[in-house]
């Protein structure tokens, strides 16, 4: 077994703090020796060509990567706040989901760390207080409780710059009557025009709950989809947001490539029945793989890194269906108390559900570790700070046989000049040796490299990620050829990068000399 990604962390800390020359510590970490790190050896088959089309655009305006970050049930002390803040900074997620248990209560915190991070925000309540107790309520209940949640959201906006862009009313819905959901879509959003807020906060739906599998009329998302479209096409502006929850129950779904198909025909579905509705973003609002749950709502995956792979590979696959959108499940394990369980202090080992990627709990479970960051934080950080909110998805060209391979190529203004991410995914069990190339970019770039392998993703001394490499002078339009490795997610990007701090200088130094083991080289031969 190699290093894990907190024992990678903490040797790459304890090299940094111990005793000896920077010389001698670059030198481990150079060659790899302290660290155990190791690649496969070069392919030498003759390489696979993958392509970016930048002429053929999937989506012109994406909303980028979120998370689910929701009031706590166990409240994290001061200082494991801070901590958290922190690496949501890092983190930089373009919208966040923000569901509680009453229609007028939130964390205002969420709030105003959105408003600080041009963060939009989805908010919303779990079960809406006219469904308490029933599945048909009547239309005085439904107008009061439209009228009071619009004017709450109102304050809200109003409070911390107008954050709220979305409301979702509530949560997967398929036990209540198709026509009363869309009754209260209809009140809610006319409520918000009432209030003052016009379009500017829109309903959001249908929020359904199921495994689209091949996109049928079979899938439990079906129905509800119908519905929204059909409440569209007779002239309701509700919902703003088509968006459904997806844990794939198998995770060969994701490794197949099975979930871009599946989204491509739902939304087809959706605007067929309403041309219009394909003006809407649709969004995978609660995303995370089923596969090994347990009943106390725990998935043990997410501490593996594995788990990172795949969610790195489903959210692919949504921006290559031509989606807006995905948000994880969920930032925290010490959110949400399972079901049915008693809320004990400390909490017990079946209180919690996890999900996260970490658990702020930890300490107080005897288990401080339980708070480090997860594997996964580092690809969903990176395709967060690589593909944010306005992003262009172009088209990739990705050959059949490479059934367990992804490529998304996104492009997007910064600083008034056009920068390009490509994110490659090897869900496969050998190394590929492809040519990666973009047609159209005939003028040189630079392009900084982020690694997330078994053995191998560089970080600085909080865990977030620092580039592996930088190739100079890359002429893409020629192709750049990589033996990428097996089980894997790699980056490339001519985005400007942070300047790094000294343990991350030394990372990448190090990581540079680490990362020629892949034989990495342009065929323009400019590297």
């Amino acid at each position: 077994m190699g290093t894990t990604f907190n024992g990678y962390l903490k040797e790459t800390s304890k090299a940094w703090a111990g005793r000896g020359s920077a010389r001698a510590k670059l030198l481990i970490l150079a060659t790899g020796t302290a660290l155990g790190l190791a690649f496969p050896a070069f392919t030498r088959a003759a390489a696979v060509t993958l392509s970016g089309n930048l002429n053929s655009t999937i989506n012109a305006d994406t909303m980028g990567l979120g998370v689910q970050w929701d009031p706590y049930d166990y409240q994290p002390s001061a200082s494991d706040w801070n901590t958290i803040i922190q690496r949501l900074n890092y983190m930089d997620p373009s919208f966040i989901r923000d569901m509680n248990d009453s229609g007028s209560s939130t964390d205002t915190r969420i709030l105003a760390w959105a408003q600080q991070h041009n963060s939009k925000v989805i908010l919303g309540t779990w079960t809406p207080s006219p469904l308490n107790g029933t599945s048909s309520p009547s239309t005085i209940s439904i107008t009061s409780w439209a009228s009071s949640t619009a004017q709450y959201v109102a304050g809200l906006n109003h409070q911390y710059g107008n954050v709220i862009h979305y409301y979702n009313f509530i949560n997967e819905p398929q036990h209540i009557p198709i026509a009363t959901w869309s009754n209260m879509a209809n009140a809610l959003q006319t409520a918000f025009a009432n209030a003052g807020l016009g379009n500017s906060v829109q309903v959001i739906g249908p929020d359904t709950y199921g495994d689209p599998g091949s996109g049928t009329a079979s899938s439990s998302t079906w129905p509800l989809l119908q519905a929204v479209a059909q409440n569209q096409a007779a002239g309701s502006t509700a919902p703003g947001m088509i968006d459904i929850h997806w844990y794939p129950g198998s995770n060969s779904e994701v490794t197949n490539g099975n979930i871009q198909p599946a989204l491509v025909k739902e939304k087809q579905m959706v605007t067929s029945a309403d041309p219009a509705a394909a003006n809407n973003p649709f969004v995978v609002s609660e995303a995370g793989l089923n596969q090994g749950v347990n009943q106390y709502d725990q998935q043990p995956a997410v501490t593996t890194f594995n788990y990172g792979v795949m969610m790195a590979d489903y959210a692919v696959q949504v921006f290559n269906a031509g989606w807006n959108g995905i948000s994880a499940w969920d930032i925290d394990d010490a959110m949400h108390v399972d079901n049915g369980q008693p809320a004990t202090n400390p909490p017990g080992p079946n209180t919690l559900k996890v999900w996260g990627f970490w658990n702020s709990q930890g300490a107080a479970m005897r288990n401080p570790s339980a708070f480090d960051i997860r594997p996964w934080f580092y690809t969903w950080s990176l395709m967060s700070r690589l593909f944010p909110s306005g992003t262009a998805i172009a088209g990739s060209s990705v050959p059949t046989n490479l059934r367990n391979f992804r490529m998304l190529t996104g492009t997007r203004i910064v600083n008034g000049k056009s920068v390009i991410s490509i994110e490659l995914v090897n869900d496969g069990s050998s190394a590929e040796n492809i040519l990666i190339k973009i047609p159209t970019v005939t003028t040189p770039v630079n392009l900084t490299q982020y690694s997330y392998f078994q053995n191998y993703m560089p970080v600085d001394a909080n865990g977030f990620a620092v580039p592996s490499e930088v190739f100079n002078q890359v002429n893409l339009s020629n192709g750049l050829q990589i033996n990428m490795p097996a089980d894997g997610v790699m980056f490339l990007t001519d985005a400007p990068v942070p300047e790094p701090g000294s343990l991350s200088l030394l990372l990448l130094a190090g990581s540079a000399i680490m990362a020629r083991r892949l034989r990495y080289r342009s065929m323009a031969g400019q590297l």
